[in-house]
């Protein structure tokens, strides 16, 4: 599924970009390092509560994770 690509994707370019760790990500998402990985490596289906869980973190919305792409990050200033 292309949205589980973009999620990933955007996982990864937010945690990189705030130089966290995935146990720090994880930590500070509420979630085990474990399902960060699978996350990052497009191994998971997360629930709602989980992308919810992200979404608060990365300051950014569900729609906008699920549909990111490199260069859209900008998005997150539009984040309710």
């Amino acid at each position: 599924m292309q949205e589980i690509q973009n999620l990933a994707a955007c996982i990864l370019h937010y945690r990189r970009s705030f130089h966290e760790s995935q146990a720090m990500f994880a930590e500070r998402c509420g979630l085990s390092v474990e399902i960060v990985s699978l996350l990052e490596r497009k191994l998971a289906n997360p629930s709602l509560g989980l992308l919810v869980k992200i979404s608060k973190h990365l300051g950014i919305s569900v729609s906008a994770m699920l549909s990111f792409t490199e260069g859209n990050e900008k998005e997150r200033d539009i984040f309710a």
